[in-house]
């Protein structure tokens, strides 16, 4: 057993099998789950309570193709990250997040709804001051581009230390100051912390599931597959130069569209071009989105051109963004960067383009060498193919989450005199 524990995890470079199974799984999972929730409370049923059993539904089906074994070799990968998430100091690392995840989310709704029932007197008197301080009237305090615009982050970052105190000695100021900071967010504070508390009762209840799925397994022949898989690394490989091309387009697409934003735009200028783009995307839908992003990104597969293009088109998004933020200064606390990044269709079409960047240069390089085959143009069908997917799933998810935001009187262009 002593080979069984060193042999795994033998990495090369500085990145582990293990880590890459576990990023891969990570990320499938991700992709499925997260739009697959996004849909349902879009057409079946708004309440996130409703939803409830969706994470549970697949992750069964998961084990039910790893069990009949129609996932291929992403089901092993699957099985084999489910039992170490299952065991030792990773089920130690899970059960910890979750349990402090819960306790986080909980406590802040119980806190919500105490401060809007045992001290609702108490919080629309000190609602009545903030009005008066800020000089805000009644129907703008649940417009969160006003009421951000009257926030000192230096204050609120020095006021953290006393809220944290205030947990443990007085509760009553936490109660009225969370019922405050949601109504100054329109509910939002209360949705998302019901959402991620709904999500983590229901990853609890599947990891449980998995530990009772998993529990007579032989983790000697788990363990013995992952040598075998693992010891291939250290086998000569083949050229990971498009996965390096990858990386290296996504970094270049990344530092393009921050470089962008940088740029300062005339206002007269920035407010003119918000204008027209506010005017396209007036009631634009999922499709709309997708046929949007998905011709910017087949030209990306121009032979070298493409790639160029992706970078242009990246400074390009930047400028925009630099435009956004001079009419509307209220959110120049978040980076492009920060932006692309923390949204999943952000995400999704970062990897699309950075797919169809890498594709330009490598097929430009074949057709130089005059070495473009049939196995060439298979690739590029299947990149496409992937670039279509994340783009159309992305498309979805951007337009679920618009919807949602205006339908929570979140508004990009409001109070900029665009409407």
């Amino acid at each position: 057993m002593s080979k069984l524990t060193t042999q795994p995890n033998v990495k090369k470079g500085f990145i582990s099998q293990d880590f890459k199974e576990f990023a891969i799984v990570g990320l499938v999972m991700t992709l499925i789950l997260l739009p697959v929730r996004l849909l349902f409370l879009q057409f079946v049923s708004s309440s996130t309570l409703g939803s409830f059993g969706i994470i549970s539904a697949i992750s069964i089906l998961m084990v039910v193709l790893v069990k009949k074994k129609k996932l291929g070799r992403f089901g092993q990968m699957f099985e084999r990250q489910m039992f170490r998430l299952t065991r030792g100091k990773k089920r130690i690392f899970a059960l910890s997040m979750i349990g402090m995840s819960l306790i986080a989310f909980g406590f802040m709704l119980y806190a919500i709804e105490i401060g809007n029932t045992v001290y609702f007197v108490e919080k629309e008197s000190i609602k009545a001051k903030v009005f008066a301080h800020f000089h805000l009237k009644f129907e703008s305090f649940n417009d969160v581009g006003q009421v951000s615009e009257t926030i000192n982050p230096d204050a609120v970052i020095a006021g953290m230390p006393a809220f944290g105190k205030a947990v443990f000695d007085d509760f009553k100021v936490v109660a009225i100051t969370e019922a405050l900071v949601n109504d100054m967010s329109n509910g939002f504070i209360q949705h998302f912390s019901l959402v991620i508390l709904v999500e983590q009762v229901e990853i609890l209840g599947v990891f449980v599931f998995y530990s009772i799925t998993l529990r007579g397994r032989n983790e000697k022949q788990v363990e013995e597959k992952v040598v075998k898989v693992e010891q291939k690394e250290l086998k000569p490989k083949k050229n990971r130069f498009r996965t390096k091309l990858f990386l290296a387009c996504l970094v270049a697409f990344t530092v393009a569209l921050q470089v962008g934003s940088m740029f300062p735009v005339d206002p007269v200028e920035a407010k003119a071009f918000i204008s027209s783009l506010q005017a396209e995307i007036q009631g634009i839908d999922p499709i709309g989105i997708f046929l949007h992003n998905t011709g910017i990104a087949l030209l990306m597969f121009v032979p070298f051109g493409g790639a160029l293009w992706g970078i242009v088109t990246a400074s390009q998004t930047g400028l925009a963004y630099s435009a956004l933020i001079t009419v509307q200064p209220s959110m120049s606390f978040m980076p492009a960067v920060g932006l692309l990044y923390l949204s999943p269709f952000g995400i999704m079409e970062l990897i699309a383009y950075s797919i169809a960047m890498s594709r330009s240069l490598i097929v430009g390089h074949r057709l130089l060498k005059r070495q473009f085959t049939r196995l060439e143009a298979k690739h590029l069908g299947i990149d496409v193919g992937i670039l279509v997917g994340l783009l159309l799933a992305g498309g979805f998810i951007e337009h679920i989450l618009i919807q949602w935001a205006t339908s929570q009187g979140y508004n990009i262009f409001q109070g900029v005199g665009l409407n």
